[in-house]
């Protein structure tokens, strides 16, 4: 069984340590990763709208 707390908190340590060697590179990561979520959410709920009210169908 394996231990997906182990694996989070490695995640969490390697992204800190990328932050105190590259700052800016992981600031600019960051705010390009969160624009990707932002427009991805959008598109899916556009998405949706135009599926909904186009052709009547949608989740």
């Amino acid at each position: 069984m394996e231990w997906p707390h182990l694996y989070l908190l490695i995640l969490i340590l390697v992204i800190w340590g990328l932050e105190k060697r590259f700052p800016r590179f992981m600031e600019k990561l960051e705010e390009n990763f969160l624009v990707l979520i932002i427009f991805s959410i959008m598109a899916v709920s556009f998405g949706q709208v135009i599926a909904r009210y186009a052709f009547g169908t949608g989740w």
